[in-house]
């Protein structure tokens, strides 16, 4: 155990409540377990496997645990393998976590973001917590298997730098999927003045001018309360904020030292003083921003397409039509937006089997089940004839889901029934997000966002893993620089910094070491690159 974990462990010991029954470590082992390759379902076994896993407020809504799911008892039942679900406290499972991992008294399945994990997911194995998937993949996972034969750049997301795979993972591959959340305008006004949908950001700026002297108080509104939030405002109009990789060099680039991120920051701080953007976008709030757009005083946003958008169609005041646009570029013709928001195929999270399982064949089976074509469709969409129907060869949810007899929320059904609409060991399908998004103008979104994908992929990260020295090191470069870095983005937008103060900036970060993290993230890429 590392020596993190072992000063955790003896400062938080006593806390620790959890007791898992159903497991005892047996030593270190990787081995496959005693299922064997062929074996067909519902598994002939008596044997019960312990599951920790993060339970959504979704399914908490209507019953105490996913085990009284509808999911859960439907996939007990076809594979034949009762499943003991243990769930930390909502809102705290990053704290259980640690607990857990701490006590090394392990269930037999941790289902986390291991991509997270300190020193990363390889640590996770070397000190013994999970094991290495390679064999128990090939033994008793043909249907994982398969797909990672299928799609290698997706199975090289969910390996170490030496080629361990880690976890059985919750996989996104439609860019549908990928792209749930994008700008939105008021389409009515557009309508009104005889203009068409922005397509760059000079349009925007006309846009924006012309919400400012129709009298609508807020022409952009945006929150920027945290990186995330800073991100989105700068990736929609061109800059990014953190690490990329530049694909026409093929190396990884820091954003605010490049040219685009000043002309990106220069354009904003030029919108602010003409108040374009929402003098109060620094502390404005989701929930103040969403009563400013249902009561008409928000010309344009960024937000998401289910929660937001949705209760924004059914429920502005009369006249107002929040629609979804592309994501802008700079000139007409551009492939697409080069830092737009975009998730990862590989979500970061999964099901790792840990070295406590008595029986990790076992648990590779029933894991791997919902890869297969049975699974995918309940895991997907829940149980036919229940919460959906084929209709013309798709699934499309019932009345259980979109008109729930119990007056369940749409998400609040969705999660008794299946795992797509949170997150799991699967392979999402985008059928999900095209019945979830019920709406045309849903549908419109995520056509509108998603353009462009193939040429945003491109400048996107890579899901890299800095080894343990490195890690420690880009974290203590983080710490330097983010919030700094943040916090000067926020002045200079807002005028409290000139412009003329951008050298010193950027100097700054150079003395926080960014260019050392530019050395990191490089080396790293390589190490990706030949796995």
């Amino acid at each position: 155990m590392s020596k993190f974990y072992k000063v955790v462990a003896l400062a938080l010991s006593l806390a620790l409540m959890m007791s898992f029954t159903a497991c005892s470590k047996q030593g270190q082992t990787q081995s496959a377990g005693k299922i064997s390759a062929d074996a067909q379902y519902p598994i002939d076994t008596d044997k019960t496997l312990t599951y920790w896993v993060n339970c959504s407020k979704n399914i908490t809504a209507s019953v105490t645990g996913m085990g009284e799911t509808e999911f859960a008892q439907e996939a007990e039942k076809r594979t034949g393998i009762d499943i003991e679900y243990i769930h930390p406290a909502q809102g705290q499972s990053t704290e259980q976590f640690n607990l857990l991992i701490a006590s090394g008294d392990l269930p037999d399945i941790i289902e986390y973001g291991w991509y997270s994990f300190p020193g990363g997911p390889g640590m996770a194995i070397d000190d013994n917590y999970i094991i290495a998937l390679n064999d128990v993949m090939k033994s008793h996972a043909p249907n994982i298997s398969k797909y990672f034969d299928e799609h290698p750049e997706q199975a090289k997301m969910t390996q170490t730098d030496d080629g361990r795979y880690y976890v059985f993972p919750f996989m996104s591959p439609d860019p549908k999927l990928l792209s749930t959340a994008g700008p939105i305008v008021r389409m009515d006004l557009l309508e009104k003045y005889g203009m068409e949908a922005p397509v760059t950001y000079d349009d925007w700026y006309k846009m924006l001018t012309a919400f400012k002297n129709d009298g609508i108080e807020i022409p952009l509104s945006f929150n920027a309360t945290n990186t995330h939030e800073i991100q989105q405002l700068f990736g929609v109009f061109g800059g990014y904020t953190d690490y990329y990789l530049d694909a026409e060099t093929d190396t990884i680039k820091y954003g605010p030292f490049e040219p685009e991120f000043k002309e990106t920051l220069t354009m904003l701080a030029k919108w602010y003083s003409e108040d374009l953007i929402d003098k109060n976008f620094t502390t404005t709030s989701t929930t103040i921003r969403d009563s400013n757009v249902l009561n008409g005083k928000v010309g344009a946003t960024y937000a998401s397409g289910g929660g937001q958008l949705d209760g924004w169609v059914l429920n502005a005041v009369d006249g107002v039509k929040m629609r979804s646009v592309k994501f802008p570029v700079k000139n007409v013709g551009d492939p697409g937006s080069k830092f737009k928001a975009m998730a990862y195929y590989y979500r970061m999270s999964g099901a790792a089997i840990t070295t406590s399982c008595e029986d990790p064949g076992l648990a590779a089976k029933y894991l791997d089940y919902f890869y297969g074509d049975e699974g995918h469709m309940l895991v997907n969409f829940g149980i036919e004839g229940e919460s959906y129907e084929m209709v013309d060869g798709k699934p499309v949810y019932t009345d259980k889901i979109m008109k729930n007899p119990d007056g369940l929320s749409m998400s609040d059904a969705m999660a008794r029934y299946m795992r797509s609409c949170n997150s799991g060991p699967m392979i999402q399908d985008v059928g999900y997000i095209e019945n979830r998004y019920y709406l045309q103008e849903q549908k419109d979104a995520l056509v509108n966002w998603s353009w462009g994908s193939d040429y945003t992929q491109k400048y996107k990260l890579p899901l890299i893993l800095p080894s343990k020295e490195e890690a420690t090191e880009v974290a203590d470069i983080a710490n330097n620089v983010n919030t700094y870095r943040d916090n000067m983005i926020l002045k200079f937008i807002t005028g409290l910094e000139s412009m003329d103060k951008y050298d010193s900036f950027i100097q700054q970060m150079k003395d926080y070491n960014v260019e050392r993290g530019i050395e990191i993230q490089q080396a790293a890429y390589e190490r990706y690159k030949n796995r």
